[in-house]
């Protein structure tokens, strides 16, 4: 998988984001401005690496001697990790910086779960590299376009799954970076209210297009 990861950083700089942020045009409208470019950067940069700890943490899992809760744990960590790929070209686009996202995805997990599961199954089909990595490139496109076309059902369980806890210390420890405190229920509220504002301009940029 780790491969896999690699070519789809690369083929991410090349063609990915262009499809994200043409997918954001039509759907939304302009994105936000960018703060700023070194921001702008770290944010990414930080981003690759969470990404890069978290599919090891994923591969640890799946050698665990539990065979059917490690094979579950792994599925889980990549549906996740998929859905991650798919929203963060909108999210970025939207000013979300990193830990929203993350915190989104944690708190919202039964439903990225669920969109993850397609994209995790189809690159699993097949052990061979090149071909996991050639269904993954022609596939993932469709899910970037279906992120910013869709609106994830808001949907929290009471229970946040903190998955990503570990490789955000990780992160932050190999880039000597301050950890944030955890977000409380009043930015969870805001951040949903975002989306759903979100929602409602998706609609209007529609009708207006129409």
């Amino acid at each position: 998988m780790l491969p896999l990861f690699i070519l789809s950083r690369i083929v991410n700089a090349l063609w990915f984001q262009d499809i994200g942020t043409l997918a954001y045009r039509y759907s939304v409208g302009r994105p936000k401005r960018i703060p700023s470019l070194s921001t702008f950067i770290a944010d990414n940069l930080f981003s690759i690496l969470i990404q890069a700890l978290f599919l090891v943490q994923a591969m640890l899992t799946s050698v665990l001697p539990l065979p059917y809760l490690s094979y579950a744990l792994y599925q889980v960590h990549m549906c996740l990790l998929y859905s991650l790929y798919s929203f963060e070209y909108k999210w970025i686009l939207m000013g979300w910086p990193l830990h929203q996202r993350l915190n989104y995805i944690e708190t919202n997990w039964p439903y990225f779960i669920g969109y993850g599961i397609p994209l995790a199954f189809i690159t699993s089909f097949s052990n061979e590299f090149l071909i996991s990595g050639c269904l993954f490139s022609i596939v993932f496109p469709i899910f970037i376009i279906a992120a910013n076309e869709g609106e994830p059902v808001l949907y929290n369980c009471g229970t946040r799954l903190r998955l990503f806890s570990i490789v955000v210390a990780i992160s932050n420890l190999l880039t000597f970076k301050q950890p944030r405190h955890p977000q409380n229920q009043q930015k969870h509220q805001q951040a949903a209210q975002q989306q759903r504002l979100h929602h409602n301009q998706q609609q209007q940029h529609r009708k207006d297009y129409r």
